[in-house]
């Protein structure tokens, strides 16, 4: 018994699904003027005259191609109109004014600093920078590449063989250069 209900019910949802697939199926066709002017025809015209289907369907195909696209424009003045979400803003008018372009800092550029050597004592230690002598302390131009760059000697440590620099605010630790 329970088996017989469910293969009704069953039975029930399939049909209940195929009156719902031909009816998303067939809608466009029963709603086009073509057809429901046959529709509403007279038997027997309908009988000796062949359908001008193609016709009107192509009319109809160009008619819905030719649905015209929005268009917004941003107002200048309150005037215009306003931002129907912020009503009280006055954002939206100065996105229409001109603005001066950003300039951005042109990056640091890569710098290429060669520790040559490291010599002295633990006291007064000295280090070789692209053939620059340095101090702990000392700030002085280095060339590299094309352009000359202050470097600051923050500290120098013989025994390790490097030394901290400071190069557009930023920190390095140079490692000397073995010789092969």
């Amino acid at each position: 018994m329970n088996l017989s209900r469910v293969s009704i019910t069953l039975r029930r949802a399939i049909s209940h699904w195929q009156v719902r697939l031909f009816a998303v199926l067939l809608s466009p066709l029963l709603l086009s003027p073509a057809l429901g002017a046959q529709a509403k025809a007279p038997a027997n015209k309908a009988k000796s005259e062949p359908p001008a289907a193609t016709a009107t369907t192509d009319e109809s195909v160009t008619a819905m191609s030719a649905i015209p696209r929005s268009e917004f424009k941003i107002p200048t003045s309150p005037a215009e109109g306003r931002d129907p979400f912020y009503p009280a803003s006055t954002r939206i008018y100065d996105l229409n004014k001109e603005t001066k372009p950003v300039t951005v800092p042109k990056p640091p550029a890569v710098v290429d600093l060669v520790l040559s050597g490291v010599s002295g004592s633990a006291d007064k230690a000295l280090a070789v920078i692209n053939n620059v002598n340095f101090g702990v302390g000392d700030s002085l131009e280095v060339v590299s590449g094309k352009e000359r760059v202050r470097v600051v000697c923050l500290e120098i440590n013989v025994q390790a063989g490097t030394a901290v620099i400071e190069v557009n605010g930023v920190r390095r630790v140079l490692r000397r250069a073995e010789s092969n």
